[in-house]
């Protein structure tokens, strides 16, 4: 939930998170996840200079021209993709996904 926030964690986070998974109840954990999922803000208009948010762990990042895009293991498709100016980090919808711009990000993706 917090890397989906786009939270970035260093090792004491790390630490307390371990801490707190084997201190919690499932109930207090589960409300506590709820309001990290809940306070996210995806379809918020990014904020000029905005990070992308840290990969999930098991996806694979590509960057392609102005363009950031995570796989699943083995897909062909990408689950996310992101175009990338100094100004902001913008996510594109899957609808807007061209032809030519997934052929880019698998060039990419294959000479990497």
């Amino acid at each position: 939930a917090l890397l989906r926030a786009g939270v970035e964690l260093g090792e004491h986070d790390d630490r307390i998170i371990r801490w707190f998974a084997d201190f919690a109840d499932w109930s207090t954990l589960a409300t506590i996840t709820s309001w990290i999922e809940r306070a996210r803000t995806e379809d918020a208009p990014p904020e000029p200079g905005a990070k992308l948010a840290p990969v999930l762990p098991g996806l694979d990042r590509v960057v392609g021209e102005s363009f950031v895009a995570d796989y699943e293991p083995g897909a062909d498709t990408p689950s996310q993709v992101w175009h990338v100016t100094e100004r902001a980090v913008t996510p594109v919808p899957s609808a807007s996904w061209t032809p030519r711009l997934l052929a880019t990000l698998d060039r990419t993706r294959r000479s990497s």
